[in-house]
């Protein structure tokens, strides 16, 4: 599974006076090692869900990912909120709960066609219906009568 995302981005991206603290406290660890584990976990885990809503329409994992910011930036989203979850239950702060379930509302908007992933191709879906069949649907005195 590729990782629209890294751990390094996460930790920039929680933007708080003292994030190492603060990531300490949510993966309930002092050991970087451990704390880098678990917020891989996260970001796999944030892939993954991302990868259950575009594989409706796009080829996953999208390959473009990397220099994706708006991936990225749900990937992000999912992770930190998830990380939050862990550390404090339900007491996700307001900034980082409405990240999420705006990234959500983006991915369902994706799922259902209302949205595409910049830069990113979508899949060729045929929407043609091929079928056959042995008996004459209409013989030519029937056609000649609506002619």
């Amino acid at each position: 599974m590729a990782n629209y995302a890294t751990s390094t981005q996460l930790r920039t991206k929680l933007d708080l006076p003292n994030t190492s603290v603060q990531i300490e406290q949510l993966c309930n660890t002092n050991s970087t090692t451990m704390q880098n584990t678990i917020i891989e976990q996260f970001l796999e885990d944030a892939c993954g869900l991302i990868d259950a809503y575009l594989n409706t329409l796009y080829t996953v994992p999208v390959t473009t990912a990397a220099d994706n910011n708006f991936l990225r930036s749900i990937t992000l989203d999912i992770a930190v909120y998830e990380l939050f979850k862990r550390g404090s239950g339900d007491d996700v702060p307001k900034k980082y709960r409405t990240n999420y379930e705006d990234s959500i509302r983006s991915l369902e908007d994706i799922a259902e066609g209302v949205m595409s992933v910049p830069g990113v191709a979508s899949k060729v879906i045929n929407t043609s219906v091929d079928f056959e069949t042995d008996d004459t649907v209409f013989t030519e005195d029937d056609l000649t009568t609506y002619f």
